[in-house]
């Protein structure tokens, strides 16, 4: 087909195909048709921090615009894998913690991320991957 050329050249398409294929490996690793990346992220997150997280701190660093956050909360929410309480500080403020059951998938997720890694480094190899690692790195601000 004449788009083949188009691909060929451009790295956006594979980029995009191996963030279709990571995420069916995420959804294969949980077991749970409706996870996403997001949901992966957000729960290694408030895992790794190990403590109270407000939405607007993890979508900065996670880079999710406010209403994938909003949606994503509800669908975690949902699961009964996040809650969310009022903060002590401002009333305004909404604070997130891990449920036991979001601990669970978090650690599922986690280990799910830590083997994609692995597939990709292997794949790679150590001086391809970390450098794919600083390209991409470099694509995150566009």
């Amino acid at each position: 087909m004449k788009i083949e050329k188009f691909v060929k050249r451009s790295p956006i398409v594979p980029i995009l195909i191996c963030s279709r294929n990571f995420e069916a490996a995420l959804i294969a690793a949980i077991g749970d048709g409706g996870f996403s990346i997001s949901e992966g992220l957000i729960l290694a997150t408030l895992f790794f921090e190990e403590r109270a997280c407000r939405p607007s701190e993890i979508a900065k660093s996670l880079r999710i615009s406010r209403s994938q956050m909003s949606q994503t909360l509800r669908r975690l929410e949902n699961h009964e894998w996040i809650r969310r309480e009022l903060s002590h500080e401002s009333a305004r403020s909404i604070n997130l913690f891990l449920t036991a059951k979001g601990k669970k998938v978090a650690l599922k997720s986690i280990a799910a991320f830590e083997h994609l890694n692995q597939k990709v480094e292997k794949q790679l190899g150590d001086t391809s991957f970390e450098f794919l690692n600083k390209a991409l790195g470099k694509l995150l601000p566009l």
